[in-house]
């Protein structure tokens, strides 16, 4: 072999090495952080599946309670005036399949929908349990319902039960109220849930009983089997996290884990919530960037045999500091490989490998920069909804400690398609960055605005406890009159409004999710009332940009109602 095919083919070996190592390096540092960041969000899922679980419980129980209070019910011998009580219940709360009122011997004197009305039901624990005290019971199929109710769906009914004593006006015990919570409740949640994450592809979601029984599954093979996991062992042991395990069908999966812990005055069944993605799918941004990176250094081994093909004697030593660089390089250090100016193969060698290692290295920034873009809206320049989240970890806790309240403003742009349909994309996208502008020009220090998508945005601001709702009003007021004025360019002049609705923390809500609900409830109350308009989810009606409130208006401000 040649001496001019040796140094090339040594070239080409050393350069690919030096490049698949630097490669190897920097996959590793980028790769445990997206890692953790993909991990963390299927561990968040669980907990927030978990959460909602537990408070929709304790709402229930809450509910079933301030029944026993009702003085309609306290008379188990006027069937007729409880089964109309229950039938309202029912109607207003359509996850409760059956409700009942028992007499102190154990039969059903009063039911929803009549159903399983004189039938005596003492061996049930909703009454056995019931007439005691206080009680949620778990999931369990339905016995004496279970061709009694309707049941479109043909799957085998599951229900949930809360019951309380009742008590007559001398505090003696007369019967019980028991109901029947259907199972179906924690599918809409769960189908709620994984619409919301609809991005990531193939995310399930399972409920997993304290004896590993799967409650609730991607598919109803699965319900009813035992589901023996390290990670339904770990959430139980450690808490919430995530973890890389290999499930019974024989595929790996990136794994989420909470424990469902109980809400209030609700002690929780023990539920575990596992989320699953498949590995491949999950990890699928890192493998793009392995791939990258190895496409770099190869294409480069290549570009350097080409030169080091006319290379002969002179390269040794040039080549063995050239190594020696690259080698610390590979280990970790902050350095640059020696250039030489001559020869000419070796000046050429010294500063293509310095390029490749700044260009890894601002692949490296780029992840970094991409990471940002994350947390950004790309048109606008606002925060977007996960930047919104990790606002909200330090907002809070500022509020509590400063002793303030947390305003949310959830603002929809009125007669915005017009504007897109009418004068183009380009006018339309310029509209969204001024109102960005504009928005982002009345946040005091430390509050924020974000655009949701769409025409959505939302404001953050802190506002007094003592004068907090005319504080939001004031802001609410200024956004609404600010993104009415015009917006002007080349020549043309579009002209459109916006929504508002407010809600508030500590106040109308006690988590931020609640937040984002009830402000969302009082933009709905705004919308109905016309445009330009805002409300907040405590008052009787919304109000325009004057601060005034009329029901039903269509713009501008109204008159005192």
């Amino acid at each position: 072999m040649s001496l001019r095919l040796q140094t090339a083919l040594a070239l080409a070996i050393a350069i690919l090495a030096v490049s698949l190592g630097i490669g190897y390096a920097v996959t590793r540092i980028t790769s445990d952080r997206l890692e953790q960041d993909i991990g963390g969000s299927l561990a968040e899922l669980a907990f927030i599946m978990g959460d909602k679980l537990d408070r929709d419980m304790a709402a229930r129980s809450a509910e079933v309670y301030t029944l026993t209070v009702v003085d309609e019910l306290r008379h188990p011998d006027e069937p007729s005036l409880s089964r109309e009580m229950l039938d309202a219940l029912q109607n207003a709360v359509p996850a409760f399949s059956w409700l009942g009122v028992l007499s102190s011997d154990g039969t059903v004197v009063a039911a929803s929908g009549g159903i399983l009305e004189g039938r005596n039901i003492a061996q049930r624990p909703v009454f056995s349990e019931g007439i005691k005290g206080k009680f949620v019971g778990d999931v369990h199929e339905a016995v004496l319902l279970a061709n009694l109710l309707p049941n479109p769906t043909g799957e085998a009914m599951k229900f949930v039960d809360i019951a309380y004593p009742i008590f007559n006006p001398a505090g003696e015990t007369v019967g019980v109220l028991a109901t029947h919570l259907s199972w179906g409740w924690a599918r809409e949640i769960q189908k709620a849930l994984l619409t919301r994450s609809k991005n990531r592809k193939n995310v399930d979601i399972f409920i997993v009983a304290r004896d590993d029984l799967v409650l609730l599954a991607d598919s109803d093979e699965k319900i009813g089997q035992t589901l023996s996991l390290d990670a339904v062992a770990k959430a139980r042991s450690e808490g919430p996290g995530w973890t890389v395990e290999t499930w019974p069908d024989g595929q790996d999966y990136v794994t989420g884990y909470a424990v469902a812990e109980g809400y209030g005055d609700f002690d929780g069944f023990g539920w575990t919530v596992v989320t699953r993605q498949p590995v491949t799918e999950a990890f699928a941004p890192i493998k793009d960037m392995s791939r990258r990176i190895e496409a770099w250094g190869i294409g480069l081994a290549v570009l350097v045999a080409a030169t080091g093909w006319i290379a002969v004697g002179v390269l040794t030593r040039p080549l063995a500091q050239i190594a020696a660089s690259a080698d610390r390089i590979r280990k970790g250090e902050e350095i640059d490989i020696p250039i030489f100016h001559r020869p000419m193969e070796i000046a050429a060698l010294s500063d293509g490998l310095n390029k490749l290692i700044h260009g890894l290295r601002k692949t490296e920034s780029a992840l970094d920069q991409m990471e940002m873009h994350a947390h950004h809206d790309r048109l606008t320049g606002l925060p977007n909804r996960l930047s919104l989240d990790v606002f909200f970890e330090t907002a809070v806790p500022r509020a509590r400690r400063d002793e303030s309240s947390i305003a949310l403003l959830y603002i929809d742009l009125d007669d915005f398609k017009p504007v897109n349909d009418t004068m183009g994309h380009a006018m339309g996208d310029f509209v969204l960055q001024e109102v960005g502008v504009r928005l982002s020009g009345m946040c005091r220090g430390g509050e924020v605005a974000a655009r949701l998508g769409g025409d959505e945005f939302v404001m953050v601001a802190f506002v007094s406890k003592e004068e907090g709702q005319v504080e939001a009003e004031n802001i609410a007021a200024r956004i609404v009159e600010g993104v009415a004025k015009p917006y002007m360019r080349d020549g043309q002049t579009a002209h459109i409004g916006c929504s508002v609705g407010g809600a508030f923390l500590p106040g109308d809500a006690e988590t931020v999710s609640d937040l984002f609900a009830r402000a969302d409830e009082a933009l709905y109350i705004a919308k109905e009332a016309g445009k330009n308009r805002y409300a907040f989810v405590s008052d009787a009606g919304p109000a325009g940009p004057e601060g005034t409130r009329k029901q039903g208006a269509s713009g501008g401000s109204g008159s005192s109602s």
